[in-house]
């Protein structure tokens, strides 16, 4: 048995960075700034700086984003990812500005079926949102948060139309009881040149709390190659719900090597 696992743990040292060397890696450098009320009488303002690292090799990507933070607003009101903040009705309503390192998100997708004479493609993909960000700062919840979901694709000519499904195993930190909610999102893209896509998204998660709202919002998106293995993102956010920000805008540099 010790000779077996000793030839696994070889092949795999062999195998592994062989694997790595083949495959695409690339990060992204983004800022994003929101602000909404989320169900307080004072709005809060974030800033969303992430760094994501990605590694792609036939069906395998694998991300991991590590953001800071700047978060400005009442104390009932916890920072999340740049996009959506949980409300905690325990904390103090005393306006404040906290910054630092927020929460890191590891990402693994694979493509569990794709069609390429019909242009349609089905991944799968999970994330872990570890509470690397400051509980007592009020820059994240505190807990580690699990989710899993099935991402459709498909290309007709110069549109693209997507959509997703997911559910999310959210931890409970000692002030919450989260509901773990189902959330979805569905969109379409198009190819304006063979440079620029434009595209608009509707995404929506179920409520956290009984207490607050579910998140409910439209992207406006604009995807530029620059050349030379760089891409822009830009996008803009509309919230529709005292779950979501009233507005926000953002854009992220990818480099590819």
């Amino acid at each position: 048995m010790k000779k077996t696992i000793a030839a696994v743990a070889a092949a795999l040292a062999l195998a592994v960075p062989q694997a790595l060397a083949q495959g695409r890696w690339s990060v992204a450098a983004g800022a994003e700034y929101s602000t909404g009320r989320y169900g307080a009488t004072e709005a809060t303002e974030v800033w969303y700086l992430p760094v994501t690292g990605r590694y792609d090799s036939g069906p395998l990507s694998l991300r991991l984003t590590v953001p800071w933070l700047r978060v400005t607003g009442p104390g009932s009101v916890v920072g999340g990812n740049g996009s959506q903040v949980q409300v905690s009705a325990t904390a103090a309503s005393t306006r404040r500005t906290e910054s630092g390192l927020g929460d890191v998100v590891a990402t693994a997708g694979y493509a569990v079926f794709h069609d390429p004479q019909r242009s349609v493609l089905l991944d799968l993909t999970g994330k872990i949102k570890f509470a690397t960000a400051d509980a007592g700062k009020g820059l994240g919840t505190g807990a580690d948060d699990y989710s899993l979901q099935l991402d459709l694709s498909r290309q007709m000519g110069t549109w693209s139309a997507f959509g997703s499904l997911g559910w999310r195993r959210m931890g409970d930190p000692d002030w919450a009881d989260f509901r773990d909610p189902w959330f979805a999102s569905v969109g379409a893209s198009y190819r304006l040149n063979g440079t620029t896509h434009l595209g608009a998204a509707y995404d929506y998660r179920q409520r956290l709390l009984d207490s607050t709202a579910p998140l409910s919002e439209i992207n406006l998106f604009l995807n530029r190659d620059l050349g030379r293995n760089r891409r822009l993102q830009a996008y803009l956010i509309k919230g529709l719900s005292d779950g979501s920000p009233d507005w926000g805008a953002g854009a992220s540099v990818t480099f590819a090597f």
